[in-house]
C-alpha cells in the first residue's frame, strides 16, 4: 500500500501585490504571496508588558534581563522614544533555545 505524504500547511494570498507587475506575457498565474509553515523557524518569545508612570519622564532606554532555569539567557535595552509618561510598552524577548 503506498503512504500519502502529509500535506504541509500552506496560506495563499491572491489578489494584488503591491509593485508586483502584473504577470508576463504567456504566464497564466498572477504573482500571489504564499506561506508554508513547515518552512519557519517559530522561536518562543516572552511578552513583558510595562505600565509607565505618568508623574515623570521616561528614561531613554529600559533594561530588561531574562532568567531562564535560573541563568541570565537574555536580554535587551529597549529605546523609549516616540512613547509619552502614562504608555504603555510592550517588549518581546526570545526564548534562548525555544524552538517551537
Amino acid at each position: 500500500m503506498r503512504r500519502k505524504s502529509p500535506e504541509r500547511p500552506r496560506l495563499t494570498v491572491p489578489g494584488r501585490l503591491g509593485g508586483v507587475a502584473a504577470p508576463s506575457p504567456g504566464r497564466r498565474r498572477s504573482p500571489a504571496l504564499a506561506y508554508n509553515s513547515a518552512l519557519a523557524n517559530a522561536q518562543a518569545v516572552v511578552k513583558i508588558v510595562l505600565s509607565t508612570s505618568s508623574n515623570g519622564p521616561l528614561p531613554d532606554t529600559v533594561g530588561v534581563q531574562l532568567y531562564w532555569d535560573g541563568d541570565p539567557s537574555a536580554g535587551g535595552s529597549f529605546s523609549t522614544a516616540g512613547y509619552q509618561p502614562g504608555d504603555t510598552l510592550v517588549l518581546a524577548l526570545r526564548v534562548p533555545g525555544g524552538d517551537v
